[in-house]
């Protein structure tokens, strides 16, 4: 391969790089900027318990076209705790994306009380509420 082609290949890979979508977890820094991150009991939705997710970042502005997107949650369950991961991008990477955070899909768990834990890009682990699953309620 000549020099002309592996700087052509370079240079295609470096664009493709730039382009590329920026999604990533947030701390819990940037989740208490846009007011916090709130949850409710879980409910039943297609046969599944989901938790009711309350995370808005319109609020969250770096830039004039840096504005965040909310573009997943997801959850562990271990033992009573739900562990719930949020997922951001950048608008100009995901234009048709939402301020507003999705409910978190739990699957099937057990009736009771659980603690959920907000994971942090960090690595940090913030208790922010505690809900109970109850079959009778859904």
């Amino acid at each position: 391969m000549s020099k002309l082609n592996k700087l052509v290949v370079f240079l295609g890979a470096m664009l493709l790089a730039s382009c590329a979508s920026t999604v990533t977890q947030p701390d819990w820094k940037l989740i208490q900027s846009v007011g916090g991150v709130k949850v409710s009991n879980p409910e039943i939705q297609n046969g599944e318990y989901y938790l009711p997710i309350e995370l808005d970042f319109s609020s969250y502005k770096r830039g004039t076209k840096s504005a965040l997107v909310c573009t997943g949650t997801s959850t562990r369950v271990g033992g009573k705790l739900i562990f719930l991961w949020i997922k951001t991008d950048l608008v100009r990477f995901n234009p048709q994306g939402t301020s507003i955070c999705p409910d978190a899909r739990l699957g099937l768990i057990p009736d009771g009380d659980y603690r959920v834990i907000f994971m942090g890009a960090d690595g940090a682990e913030v208790p922010i509420s505690e809900v109970t699953v109850n079959l009778a309620d859904g």
